[in-house]
């Protein structure tokens, strides 16, 4: 198989140093860190109470990406939004190359496998099937792949120390939504998956590669099941913006 073909040279033929990120204010150094939310909602928030400033961009044939800084009482961090699917995730991602960025946070949404997992949980994915292929472009052939440890510790740490309750699992990492048939679905519990998403696996096999921290985590959604599909929309209740704050507090702890 083509995705079988994977090739650990750092330097490809396009590589991040050609990104197209484009400044649009002049500032000192930038933080290291930048939270990622996959929610628009959340960008839309933080600009209705002025809480970013635009200073740049990455671009592309779809158009800008704007990338924020957030002020913070000396604990400044860059916010940007994350895209849905891994092409388009890791890609604008890798367009960031040009600020040195270190520390990535970005958190999401997800579809759990097991109704008992209740809607609005922070979810802490620990590995991910590789039922994609971007993620066979960073990181040798493999069923699945290993969240880095210690991005988990201290994951785990800040939210014990803030009294968050939260579980940890495995994800099925898809980039065919449409496609996860009921078969599919047995088989992916059966080698202990109880979440599924659509990045996972690309965001730990990148970050890997690149040699960049990362800290991903979701946010339990609608419950998939071998007879159908619950949205489960009025379990929740939590505005996307609380997640955010979980994230500033990982931001936080980054940053000691």
């Amino acid at each position: 198989m083509l995705l079988e073909e994977f090739d650990s040279i750092q330097q490809a033929v396009i590589n991040p140093a050609h990104s197209d990120t484009v400044f649009t204010e002049e500032f000192g150094p930038l933080p290291k860190t930048i939270l990622c939310p996959f929610s628009g909602d959340v960008i839309q928030q933080l600009l209705i109470t002025k809480q970013l400033q635009e200073i740049g961009y990455t671009q592309n044939i779809n158009g800008r990406t704007p990338i924020y800084l957030m002020r913070r009482e000396n604990k400044d961090v860059l916010v940007m939004l994350a895209k849905v699917g891994e092409p388009a995730c890791i890609n604008t991602l890798e367009d960031l190359a040009p600020l040195g960025v270190e520390h990535f946070i970005l958190f999401g949404s997800c579809g759990v496998l097991d109704k008992n997992l209740a809607s609005d949980q922070i979810n802490l994915p620990i590995a991910a099937l590789r039922d994609e292929g971007l993620s066979h472009h960073y990181a040798p052939p493999s069923d699945q792949i290993l969240a880095d440890p210690n991005a988990i510790l201290l994951m785990e740490k800040v939210l014990q120390e803030n009294g968050i309750q939260y579980e940890k699992g495995i994800t099925w990492t898809t980039d065919a939504f449409f496609r996860e048939t009921p078969a599919k679905l047995l088989r992916r519990k059966e080698q202990g998956a109880i979440y599924v998403d659509m990045e996972a696996a690309g965001t730990f096999a990148w970050s890997q590669f690149r040699g960049h921290h990362l800290y991903h985590f979701f946010y339990s959604a609608d419950h998939l099941h071998t007879n159908g599909w619950d949205r489960r929309l009025a379990q929740r209740r939590r505005h996307t913006i609380d997640f955010f704050e979980v994230a500033l507090l990982f931001a936080d702890e980054i940053a000691g």
